[in-house]
C-alpha cells in the first residue's frame, strides 16, 4: 500500500528536483551563504517530499472514490477511530488500520525534518506546522473531487508530533 503511494509521488518529486536545485543554487549564490551539504540534502529531501505529498493530496484523482456519485466529507471528529475499530476488530479487515497509520506516518516528516534543519523547532511548532498544513490540504480538497475528513487533520498533527519525538 505504501509503495503504491510512493510510486504515485515519484514522478512529481523527480520533476521538482532540477527546479529546486537551480532555485536553491541561485539563492545561495546571491546571498553568499556558506553551504552545508548535509543540511542542503535534508532540505532538498523535505521540499521534494512536500511536493510529492501535494501531488497525492491536492491534485484531483484520476479515479475518484465516490459514494452515491459524490465525494464524501466527514466533519465528525473521531469518526475514523470508530470506523477503524469496526473495520479491524469486528469485520476482521486490517485495511482500516492501514488508513489510520498511513495518515500518521505521512506527516511524520513535518516534525522530523524541520527539527533537524532549524534550531529551536519545538514540539509545539511541529504540532502547529502539521495542523496548519493538514488544514490547508483538507480545505483545498473541499473544492476538488476529493474526500475531506476532519480526522485527517487530527491524525496528521499526531504524525508531525510523532516525527519530532523520533529525534528528541
Amino acid at each position: 500500500m505504501i509503495l503504491y503511494f510512493v510510486k504515485k509521488m515519484l514522478p512529481f518529486m523527480a520533476a521538482a528536483i532540477p527546479f529546486y536545485v537551480l532555485a536553491r543554487y541561485l539563492f545561495i549564490r546571491k546571498r553568499k551563504i556558506a553551504v552545508n551539504y548535509l543540511h542542503e540534502g535534508a532540505l532538498l529531501f523535505f521540499v521534494v517530499f512536500m511536493i510529492g505529498l501535494a501531488s497525492l493530496t491536492i491534485l484531483p484523482q484520476s479515479s475518484i472514490t465516490v459514494s452515491n456519485g459524490f465525494h464524501t466529507n466527514n466533519f465528525i471528529p473521531f469518526k475514523v477511530f470508530r470506523d477503524t475499530y469496526i473495520t479491524v476488530f469486528e469485520e476482521r479487515n486490517p485495511y482500516g488500520l492501514t488508513v489510520l497509520l498511513g495518515n500518521i506516518i505521512m506527516f511524520m516528516p513535518f516534525g522530523f525534518f524541520p527539527a533537524l534543519l532549524w534550531n529551536g523547532f519545538s514540539f509545539k511548532k511541529a504540532l502547529l506546522l502539521g495542523t496548519a498544513c493538514s488544514v490547508f490540504i483538507e480545505f483545498c480538497q473541499l473544492f476538488l473531487p476529493r474526500d475531506t475528513n476532519i480526522d485527517d487533520v487530527l491524525l496528521n498533527a499526531l504524525g508531525a508530533a510523532a516525527g519530532i519525538c523520533c529525534i528528541s
